[in-house]
C-alpha cells in the first residue's frame, strides 16, 4: 500500500539486547516503540511481525512462570492489551503480536516497551528460533489513526542468530570414485538443531574402511573454515562400498559418511545428490540467495542445486540478480546450479510446479503478481497451468516438477514431456498419494524428492519447532539422479528419461537394473520380468518393496523378527488430508501389560520437539505429529509371550494381544491420509545397511503397470526408485 506519508513520521523501533543469538536458547528481548509525529490514536495498534517460517517461541500472557512469557508498558498512561495471531499479517511476515493501545493515546515520543521472555515472575526466558539466521527480524507497523490502516517503521529490529556447540558431524562424500582419481570429503560441525557450528574448532580424527592414498589421518577445523571442513586429493586405491568416518574427542562421537561406490573406471551413469528445491529470504525464506546457494555447496556439500521462489513474490530486480548468481557459481563437475521459480497458483488451477531452466537465463511467466508493485509485466502471467505448459510447449530447456507445498498440484492438468518427473516428498511432508495418483491416471512420472527449504538449509534441511499451519514439520528430501556426468545437460537428460529417484533426506544408494534397463526405462510384457540391485543405506534397512501401481507385489524384511522374537517396533505415519492442514497430532502413550519393557529406542521423530517423553519399564509417553512421515519407536520385552499392548493418541487407540500379531505384523487403519498404526516384530540380528536383492515377476503375473522399490531403514528414512512402465 503507497505510503502517505515518511516511515520517519510513525515513529521508530528498537530492540535490545542486539547480541547474537543462540538457536534454541533462552532469553529476553525488548522491543520499544517510539511515537512519532503523529502519535498513537485511542484504539490505535502497534503489530511486531515475524516470519511465518521462523519458531521463535510463541508468545503467551497468563502463565508468568512458563517460557515465552510476553508483557508490555508504556509511559503514556494507556492501557494496553495483547494477542497473538499465527496468520495475521502480510506474508512472510504474518506471525503477529497484537499491541492495542486503549483508555488513552500516545503523544509524540511516547514509548510502549514489550518484553518478550520476561523472567521477572520467576519464568526462563523465550526460546530463540532454532536454526541460523544472519538477520532474524521483527517487523513493526502501526496504525496511529485507529483505522486499522497500518505503516512500517523506518528501521526493523532484528538480531542475528547462530548455530548452538556440535554435538556430532556430518561426513559427506561424492557418491561415485574411481580408482586412481582424486576425490574430496567434507565434514560439519553441527548442533543438536542441525545448524553448522560456524564457531567449532576441534579435531577430528579420519579413516576409511577401503584402502584410499591422501587420507590425512586427522583434521583440524580453523575459525576460517566456520565449521566445516573439506579435504580434497583422496585417492581410492579399492572396489566395493567406500565410507570414511570421523571421530572427535569434544563431542566424542564417531559418524559414517553417505555409502560411495567406488569402481575401477568410470561407471556410464555416476550418481549425483542433490536439492533442486527451495526459496531465500527475498521469497518468504529466512537467509539471501546468495548465502542460500553458498550453503548448498559448502555446508550441505550437495551436487547440484535449484532455487524456486514463490512466482508472485519475485521481482524483476531479484530475477536478474538470481541469474547472475546461477551463473556465478555454476561449476561444471564440481557444482550445478539451476535456475528457476515456482509457479505458485491455487490448487484449484493447477497447483505448484516448480519450473527448471538448463541454462543461465530464462523468462519467468507467474502465476499472478498477487504480492507485487511493479505491474508493468502483469500480461505475461500464465494461468491456469495450461497456460504455463502452452507458454514453454517445445522447449528442451524447461522442466517442470508437480509437487506439494503449501499448494498441492492438481494432476487434472499435465504435460508429459514438460513434466518427466514428480516430487513426493518435502519438508512439507511424504506425499505418495501424488505418486499413486499420477500412475492411476496413466501418467509416465519418475519420483524426485525434495527440500522446499525456507529455514536456509538446501540439501540438509531439518525441521523447525512445528507452529501452525507452515509448520514445515518433517526433514527435507534429495534428488539421486544417475548422469553421465555432472552437468546440466546430464541431469536434465537423466531427469527426462526418470534415471532418477528421491530420498527422506538420508544418501541412501539404490541402484536397480531390469532387461539391462536402469531405473525409469520402458519395458515391453510377455517375458518374466527380473529386478536385480543393490541398497546402501545409512541405518539397517528395515524393508524393500516391489511395487507394481502402488500395491506391494513382494518384499524382503532383513530386520523380520521370528517367533521368539522379543523387540517389538510400534510405529505411526499419515496426514490429515492433502491440504495446508495436514499435520496430525499423534502425542500419546503405549502401556504393556503381563510383560515389562527392558529397553526402549526412538525412531523417527524429526525434531527435538518430538520424541519420547516418559518412561517406565510398563509405560513410554511421546510427543509426535506426522505429515505422511513414519514416527515410533521399539521397545524389547521379558515375556512377549504373556504381553498385550495399549496404545492411545488421539488418532488411534486400541488394546492388542501380541500373542495375536500375525507374521506380517498388524496394522490400524487411522483414516486420514494413510493415517495408520504398524505393529511388527523385529530382529536386531538382521540389521545392516548394505542388501542386494533380486526379484522376479513371473512371465504370467507381469502384467503392465509401474514397478518401483520402496526402501524404508529402522530410521524411518525412506526412498523411492523411478518406475518402470510395462506396456500391454
Amino acid at each position: 500500500m503507497a505510503e502517505p506519508f515518511g516511515r520517519t513520521n510513525i515513529g521508530g523501533a528498537t530492540i535490545e539486547p542486539r547480541d547474537t543469538v543462540v538457536a534454541g536458547h533462552f532469553g529476553t528481548w525488548v522491543i520499544r516503540y517510539t511515537a512519532g509525529v503523529f502519535g498513537v490514536d485511542d484504539s490505535g495498534h502497534i503489530r511486531i511481525t515475524e516470519r511465518q517460517v521462523g519458531d521463535w517461541e510463541e508468545p503467551q500472557f497468563d502463565r508468568p512462570t512458563d517460557s515465552g512469557y510476553t508483557t508490555a508498558r508504556t509511559n503514556s498512561g494507556a492501557t494496553l492489551e495483547l494477542a497473538w495471531f499465527n496468520t495475521l499479517n502480510t506474508r512472510p511476515f504474518r506471525k503477529t503480536l497484537v499491541i492495542t493501545v486503549a483508555n488513552g493515546g500516545l503523544k509524540p515520543g511516547d514509548w510502549i516497551e514489550v518484553t518478550f521472555g520476561d523472567t521477572g515472575t520467576g519464568g526462563p526466558g523465550r526460546r530463540a528460533q532454532t536454526f541460523r539466521e544472519p538477520q532474524s527480524e521483527f517487523h513493526v507497523l502501526v496504525d496511529p489513526f485507529g483505522a486499522n490502516r497500518f505503516f512500517p517503521v523506518a528501521d526493523q529490529p532484528w538480531v542475528p542468530v547462530v548455530g548452538d556447540d556440535a554435538v556430532t558431524f556430518e561426513v559427506r562424500s561424492p557418491a561415485s570414485a574411481v580408482i586412481g582419481r582424486a576425490h574430496r570429503l567434507s565434514v560439519r560441525a553441527l548442533d543438536k538443531w542441525g545448524n553448522t557450528d560456524e564457531n567449532y574448532s576441534s579435531g577430528v580424527s579420519l579413516s576409511a574402511n577401503l584402502a584410499v592414498d591422501g587420507l590425512p589421518e586427522s583434521a583440524t577445523f580453523e575459525p576460517s573454515d566456520r565449521g566445516v571442513i573439506e579435504i580434497d586429493g583422496i585417492v581410492p586405491t579399492a572396489a566395493g562400498d567406500l565410507v570414511f568416518t570421523a571421530t572427535g574427542a569434544a563431542p566424542a562421537v564417531t559418524c559414517a559418511s553417505n555409502p560411495v561406490r567406488c569402481t575401477g573406471s568410470a561407471e556410464e551413469f555416476g550418481l549425483f545428490w542433490g536439492d533442486f528445491h527451495g526459496q531465500s529470504r527475498e521469497s518468504v525464506g529466512t537467509i539471501s540467495a546468495r548465502d542460500y546457494i553458498l550453503y548448498a555447496r559448502n555446508d550441505a556439500a550437495v551436487d547440484f542445486v535449484g532455487h524456486q521462489a514463490n512466482d508472485f513474490q519475485v521481482t524483476n530486480d531479484f530475477w536478474a540478480e538470481l541469474q547472475g548468481l546461477m551463473q556465478e557459481f555454476h561449476d561444471p563437475g564440481r557444482f550445478v546450479t539451476f535456475l528457476g521459480y515456482e509457479w505458485s497458483g491455487i490448487s484449484q488451477t493447477g497447483g505448484d510446479r516448480n519450473v527448471h531452466f538448463l541454462g543461465d537465463t530464462g523468462e519467468i511467466r507467474r502465476s499472478s503478481h498477487a504480492l507485487l508493485d511493479d505491474l508493468s509485466d502483469a500480461d505475461t502471467d500464465v494461468c491456469p497451468v495450461s497456460e504455463l505448459h502452452e507458454a514453454f510447449a517445445g522447449r528442451e530447456d524447461v522442466l517442470m516438477v508437480p509437487h506439494v507445498g503449501g499448494r498441492h498440484a492438481n494432476l487434472d492438468w499435465h504435460d508429459p514431456v514438460l513434466e518427466p518427473v514428480i516430487e513426493i516428498h518435502s519438508s512439507h511432508g511424504t506425499f505418495e498419494w501424488l505418486g499413486r495418483e499420477a500412475v492411476e491416471r496413466g501418467y509416465r512420472v519418475g519420483f524426485i524428492c525434495g527440500s522446499d527449504v525456507h529455514t536456509g538449509r538446501p540439501g540438509a534441511c531439518r525441521p523447525s519447532v512445528k507452529m501452525g499451519e507452515d509448520s514445515l514439520g518433517v526433514r527435507g528430501g534429495l534428488a539421486g539422479v544417475f548422469a553421465k556426468d555432472l552437468s546440466r545437460e546430464a541431469i536434465f537428460a537423466a531427469l527426462r528419461a526418470r534415471r532418477c529417484y528421491g530420498t527422506t533426506g538420508a544418501r541412501i544408494r539404490v541402484w536397480v537394473e531390469c532387461d539391462g534397463q536402469p531405473m525409469g526405462a520402458d519395458l515391453k510384457a510377455g517375458r518374466e520380468l527380473r529386478l536385480s540391485g543393490g541398497i546402501r543405506g545409512t541405518a539397517p534397512i528395515q524393508s524393500v518393496e516391489l511395487l507394481r501401481s502402488w500395491e506391494v507385489i513382494d518384499s524382503v524384511r532383513p530386520r523380520h523378527g521370528g517367533p521368539a522374537a522379543r523387540r517389538l517396533r510400534i510405529t505411526w505415519t499419515g496426514a490429515a488430508g492433502r491440504g495446508r492442514r495436514r499435520s496430525t497430532t499423534w502425542t500419546g502413550s503405549l502401556r504393556v501389560e503381563g510383560a515389562h519393557i527392558t529397553a526402549h529406542e526412538p525412531v523417527g521423530f524429526d525434531h527435538l520437539g518430538e520424541g519420547l517423553r516418559e518412561t517406565s519399564n510398563r509405560e513410554i509417553t511421546w510427543m509426535s505429529r506426522t505429515e505422511g512421515d513414519f514416527d515410533g519407536l521399539e521397545i524389547e520385552l521379558d515375556r512377549p509371550e504373556d504381553a498385550a499392548l495399549q496404545f492411545d493418541s488421539p488418532i488411534a487407540a486400541f488394546r492388542l494381544a501380541l500373542a495375536d500379531i500375525p507374521a506380517e505384523g498388524s496394522r490400524r487403519d487411522a483414516g486420514g491420509e494413510t493415517r495408520e498404526v504398524r505393529i511388527e516384530w523385529v530382529d536386531p540380528a538382521g540389521d545392516d545397511t548394505a542388501l542386494d536383492f533380486e526379484f522376479t515377476v513371473p512371465a504370467a503375473e507381469a502384467t503392465p503397470g509401474a514397478y518401483f522399490l520402496r526402501v524404508l531403514q529402522k530410521d524411518c528414512e525412506m526412498a523411492w526408485t523411478s518406475p518402470y512402465y510395462l506396456d500391454a
